[in-house]
């Protein structure tokens, strides 16, 4: 049984827009105002905004199959992508796509028997578009909604670089353990964007968590971070005044000691931004350093961008910590 266009919308999350194109479902997390300032940017930053961080489908279903034909481009500098199928909360299904397989193929995941809760996590590395979405004929599928909705704002390690398996991403990671619904509007590269959360989403998220500083530290002059940053919370703080603000300050990363024309040291970052956020009443600010192991062993570059133990890691650590 093919899924129709308003099915395959009900069981979308984490997508702001979804739209049928030429047999394709298309699955976007910024809305068309957001994008316009993205594009305003130039550079690669809309290339990365297209890459489907966070999207997934969840249902209900006693189907004992689901099966997509994928249509992958590129949504980040990554040359992998992969799939994550989950039933009743545990991994049962990975699939996993580099750049010299087919960018078009199908997929067809064995699903248990009985009814059985069913989450697909979409690549963070590229932008997928679905299309021929099956289950089995006469088999119902309902949608599951969390408890919350939450929207993340970032950089790279937001948008899930280098989750192997997508799912397991510090922001798909805590926004199950949070019971929320969340859009993720990570940019891998992105700085401090007052533009962004200027277009406020049409959804009013309990939490709104914000992890960026690490790309101001490599690439922004004190003055430019100081603006930006400023006019970031401002903004922020105006469109989502009735959320819980959660500040992740920037995790310990290869070069850390360093020198940068920022001109302060790396882990004096969290200090900078809690200056320039403690306005906000009830923010929460945790420091990012005590969050993740200082050891090139648990990032997939060895540099920056958590692999999956990493990231879990991250996300156990920042959970205990966070106060909702």
């Amino acid at each position: 049984m093919l899924l129709d266009y308003e099915k395959i919308c009900e069981i979308t999350f984490g997508a702001v827009s979804v739209t049928e194109e030429n047999g394709f479902y298309n699955f976007y997390r910024f809305s068309e105002e957001q994008f316009l300032n993205i594009i305003k940017k130039g550079g690669t930053y809309y290339q990365r905004s297209i890459g489907t961080a966070s999207i997934r489908f969840s249902f209900v279903t006693k189907s004992e199959h689901i099966s997509f034909t994928y249509k992958l481009t590129a949504g980040s500098s990554r040359k992998f992508a992969g799939f994550d199928l989950y039933e009743n909360g545990v991994m049962k299904g990975h699939a996993y796509i580099t750049d010299d397989m087919p960018q078009t193929d199908r997929i067809n995941f064995t699903l248990s028997k009985g009814e059985k809760h069913v989450e697909l996590y979409f690549p963070f590395s590229k932008c997928a578009s679905l299309s021929a979405v099956e289950i089995d004929d006469g088999c119902e599928i309902k949608a599951v909604k969390r408890s919350r909705k939450m929207i993340a704002f970032g950089d790279s390690i937001t948008q899930g670089y280098d989750a192997t398996h997508p799912s397991l991403s510090y922001v798909n990671q805590l926004s199950a353990m949070l019971d929320a619904d969340c859009i993720n509007k990570g940019i891998g590269g992105e700085c401090f964007c007052p533009e962004l959360p200027r277009v406020k989403d049409n959804i009013n998220p309990e939490i709104v968590t914000v992890a960026y500083g690490t790309n101001d530290w490599s690439k922004k002059t004190f003055e430019e971070f100081d603006k930006n940053c400023t006019d970031f919370f401002k903004a922020l703080y105006s469109s989502y005044s009735n959320s819980k603000i959660v500040v992740i300050t920037p995790l310990w990363r290869y070069d850390a000691n360093g020198s940068r024309k920022i001109n302060i040291p790396h882990s004096a970052m969290h200090s900078e931004i809690t200056k320039r956020c403690d306005f906000i009443p009830g923010i929460q600010i945790i420091n990012g350093y005590e969050l993740f192991p200082n050891m090139t062993s648990f990032f997939l570059d060895e540099k920056l961008h958590p692999n999956d133990l990493g990231f879990s890691i991250y996300v156990n650590n920042l959970y205990r910590q966070i106060h909702i």
